[in-house]
């Protein structure tokens, strides 16, 4: 069962009489509409987003740890079977501090820096167990390795950097054994059982992440795209073009929304079939793979209506427009495909994906215009500023004064439908 908090009231209204209870629910509500509750859901394949958890994750482990090793000196060392010195509370103490530090906003954590935090944290606890564990006892070492283990397993993108941190909770683990079951005659069989233990957790939760994490990319692949033409749908356009967008709208780059149309595509399945679009319909969308850079977005919208995001230079959307049409063009074997364009500099407070889809919408009534001018052309817009944009730069005016052109999701007129 899931929880969605939904504002219902705006953050200033005031609480009615009732007390107590007014007030605790005008808190709740001014928390509602602030929350943003796509912060909370992760996508695997947003690598700021899974860098921002592991900050969160390790930074809850080190203050919980912190504070619990802290209050089991202060209240009961005898129950936790700990005699920390002041020095080993200083070390100890500096956990909950850094985890505090890793909890500011905006701090992410790669494989890197988390490799190093969670090797620093292995080596204090390492250090304050050999000072506090009594003679013959090795519980605490065996679930304070265990710890860091764990976490590393489970967030590490290379396997090469969970080897590392495992190898280094083995040696402390040993290290630990040796001095505190010295004279024992049973010492070499616990800390292999003890190394043992700590390889099986690794081994078994890191398999468990990884067959984890691979369903996860296959079910998000499948809804974010279109089985037929292999590009993004709808959905996708959403999750990697507005991903897009936010990093264009940092790096002040402007962006071209190209939707592309295949002209008299109805011919096609009135003489070839509905078999006949399809192919040609894979056939497009396999040419927009061939054209794409790395940092395009190339989705199929519906029907024989697709779209490529583009970064691109100022005043550069005329001359990705007419690459693309030939290209297109070439690749379908002579049928002819028109294209609306639209330049648009994203801004860093637009919303996404509203920002987006209006800008897809602009680049869909130039292409209203490009089927009303004659088809198998490129028609053009331009834009004025972050997220605005003028009126068409190229052809007359795309719609009528005080009319629009299709939305997303709206019927085009029957001539335009008609492609």
């Amino acid at each position: 069962m899931s929880l969605l908090l939904v504002p219902t009231t705006h953050a200033g209204t005031r609480p009615a009489d009732g007390g107590v209870v007014n007030a605790l629910s005008l808190a709740q509500r001014r928390w509602r509409a602030a929350a943003d509750v796509r912060d909370w859901r992760l996508d695997i394949s947003d690598d700021d987003a899974l860098e921002t958890l592991r900050a969160r994750v390790c930074a809850v482990v080190l203050v919980t740890a912190g504070v619990l090793a802290v209050l089991a000196w202060l209240l009961a060392p005898a129950a936790f079977a700990l005699d920390l010195s002041p020095s080993s509370v200083v070390a100890v103490a500096v956990l909950p501090l850094l985890g505090l530090v890793i909890l500011y906003p905006g701090i992410r954590l790669s494989d890197g820096p988390l490799l190093g935090l969670l090797l620093a944290a292995q080596g204090i606890a390492a250090a304050v167990i050999a000072t506090a564990q009594p003679p013959g006892s090795l519980t605490s070492a065996e679930l304070v390795m265990l710890c860091p283990t764990i976490v590393g397993a489970v967030f590490f993108t290379g396997r090469a950097h969970v080897a590392v941190q495992l190898v280094s909770a083995m040696v402390a683990t040993g290290w630990l054994a040796q001095g505190r079951l010295a004279g024992r005659d049973a010492t070499a069989v616990v800390v292999l059982g003890e190394l043992f233990v700590l390889a099986v957790v690794a081994v078994t939760v890191r398999l468990m992440r990884e067959l984890a994490w691979y369903a996860l990319e296959q079910a998000q692949r499948r809804e974010v795209t279109d089985p037929l033409s292999g590009l993004a749908n709808r959905r996708g356009l959403e999750t990697l073009g507005g991903r897009r967008w936010r990093d264009h709208a940092r790096h002040q780059r402007a962006v071209a929304i190209l939707v592309v149309d295949v002209d008299h595509f109805k011919q096609v399945n009135d003489t070839l079939g509905h078999a006949g679009g399809d192919e040609l319909i894979r056939r497009l969308g396999a040419a927009l793979r061939r054209l794409m850079r790395s940092d395009d977005v190339a989705v199929r919208l519906g029907g024989e209506e697709f779209l490529l995001m583009a970064p691109v230079e100022p005043g550069e959307s005329r001359v990705l427009g007419e690459r693309i049409h030939q290209e297109l063009t070439r690749s379908l074997d002579g049928r002819t495909v028109s294209i609306g364009a639209h330049e648009v500099l994203p801004g860093e407070d637009d919303t996404v994906p509203e920002c987006l889809w209006q800008a897809v919408d602009r680049a869909d009534q130039a292409l209203y215009a490009a089927k009303r001018g004659g088809r198998n052309q490129v028609v053009l817009t331009t834009a004025v500023g972050p997220g605005r944009a003028a009126e068409p730069a190229d052809v007359a005016p795309v719609v009528a004064a005080g009319s629009r052109g299709p939305g997303r999701g709206e019927p085009r007129t029957a001539d335009a439908a008609q492609s």
